[in-house]
């Protein structure tokens, strides 16, 4: 095997990691709503519709600062809802999935929490706080905070869903890192030709 050859084992390797890399879509997306509220979700992880992985940074609310998306298990998307209790607070309901086009949230939304829990994790371990973020198209989107014994309740509503920013899977990589790695050969190719 000549030395040509074995430079492009490398490349050809590489390729196939990045390429079978477990695909998670990530998407930042920004809300404001009235009142100068604004939040990010940011989605790390999503199977089909439904997001696994993510987290909210809430800023000019009550409750501001950053909560992790509320796990579920074993969802059936369209028949199941999820509901949280902060503590002392209301429940809330949500499903976590994420729509094609405007809007992206079922009515159901996202949910969140803190991983606080109550003062008295052995008799309350739900939550201290829980947030909801849903909607159906840009201006109608709502912001819901609660927890802390009922001390805390706001509801934010009039948002617009500001922008959306993909970031790219694996396989945007591996196919951009796989044209740099055919370029290269090609170059090579040519010089010892020539």
């Amino acid at each position: 095997m000549n030395a040509s050859k074995l430079s492009a084992f490398p490349c050809a390797a590489l390729l196939v990691l990045l390429a079978t890399a477990p695909v998670a879509r990530a998407q930042d997306f920004t809300f404001d709503f009235n009142g100068g509220v604004s939040a990010v979700v940011e989605v790390d992880n999503l199977s089909g519709n439904v997001v696994t992985l993510g987290n909210i940074t809430v800023t000019g609310a009550a409750l501001n600062g950053t909560f992790g998306m509320a796990i579920l298990e074993n969802f059936d998307p369209g028949t199941n809802t999820w509901s949280v209790e902060p503590s002392g607070g209301s429940t809330i309901q949500f499903d976590n999935q994420i729509l094609s086009g405007n809007p992206i949230l079922s009515n159901w939304g996202l949910g969140f929490s803190s991983s606080s829990t109550g003062s008295n994790p052995s008799t309350d371990p739900n939550p201290l706080y829980a947030l909801n973020v849903w909607g159906n198209g840009d201006g109608s989107y709502s912001l819901f905070e609660g927890g802390n014994n009922h001390n805390l309740y706001a509801e934010y509503v009039g948002g617009a869903l500001v922008s959306v920013s993909p970031i790219p899977e694996p396989s945007t990589f591996a196919a951009i890192l796989g044209a740099a790695c055919l370029g290269f050969a090609v170059i090579r190719r040519r010089r010892v030709l020539a």
